[in-house]
């Protein structure tokens, strides 16, 4: 059995279902998730979030309290382990890996012991590439139909050279902490940005995306017809915000798993990505989060 540990928001947990789905058909094991972080008692984020995987159509398994009791033999002190695993002698037949970094290569774990528990983000296409399709369908298939006015808003984007636009602000602005590991592309990336595309695309129409969308509105003029998709299109858990966003024609993107999803699954052959070449304030390099082939600036 393989139990992965959901955490973040949907972008994360997308990740972590994408990677786990590969790891138990690579293993031909069962896949359960540990969804304890989003109920009470479970460990605090720096940002609040919920579990929002039930969206989607596909089923999920939950593991249970018994069997997400080893993760707590994991993250205690040495001492307490011990005891721990001396009153769970099954404990031993666990294999525990955690994703420390996302520059490790490491895509590709087999897995040896009956129990495996995956901790980490898995932010990297090469964890799951080789069931692409599967993923994609999987992430295609939601829990109930797009709301009539933002099926409205689809057609507008449909019609139109679309260029969906992601400013991630909110907890990126107010939560230290959250700052200072993610860092906030500036006003130069998204300049360069759109001068990039334009030169590339004739007759674009921007559609913007924000979780601080009023701020948008009042701060961002890229000379070009612009379109601010506000929240009431948002739909029940961003459900269609999520949609409308996958039907632009190319993406800017900023470090924000959720537009990272969005441009990944959209399906036009000829879509341009651009998202910014520190995904993290503490790299110095490119991120490994995003695919090559797309552009980085």
């Amino acid at each position: 059995m393989i139990i992965v540990k959901l955490q973040g928001g949907l972008g994360n947990q997308m990740f972590q279902y994408a990677f786990g789905k590969k790891l138990a058909k690579k293993n031909g094991d069962t896949l359960k998730f540990d969804i304890t972080t989003y109920t009470s008692g479970g460990a605090k984020e720096d940002t609040p979030r919920t579990y929002q995987l039930g969206n989607f159509i596909f089923p999920i398994e939950i593991a249970s309290t018994k069997e997400t009791r080893f993760f707590d033999i994991i993250y205690t002190p040495r001492v307490i382990r011990s005891i721990l695993r001396r009153l769970y002698p099954n404990s031993e037949k666990l294999t525990h890996w955690i994703d420390e970094s996302n520059h490790k290569e490491q895509y590709d774990l087999k897995l040896y012991k009956p129990v495996s528990f995956i901790t980490g983000f898995w932010q990297n296409e090469n964890y799951f590439k080789e069931i692409e399709q599967e993923i994609r369908k999987d992430f295609g298939s939601f829990t109930w139909k797009m709301e009539a006015k933002s099926e409205e808003m689809l057609q507008k984007i449909n019609s139109s050279n679309s260029i969906f636009v992601n400013y991630r602000r909110t907890d990126y602005i107010s939560n230290a902490n959250v700052k200072n590991f993610h860092g906030v592309p500036g006003e130069d990336y998204y300049a360069n940005a759109v001068k990039l595309i334009t030169q590339k695309q004739k007759d674009p129409h921007f559609f913007v995306f924000s979780d601080d969308i009023e701020w948008c509105q009042k701060n961002v003029n890229f000379g070009f017809p612009t379109t601010f998709v506000t929240h009431e299109y948002a739909g029940r858990d961003y459900m269609d915000y999520l949609r409308l966003m996958i039907a632009c024609k190319h993406f800017i993107i900023p470090n924000s798993t959720f537009a990272w999803w969005a441009a990944w699954l959209n399906t036009n052959p000829n879509k341009i990505v651009i998202a910014p070449k520190k995904w993290f304030t503490n790299m110095a390099d490119k991120s490994t989060v995003v695919p090559p082939y797309w552009i980085q600036i």
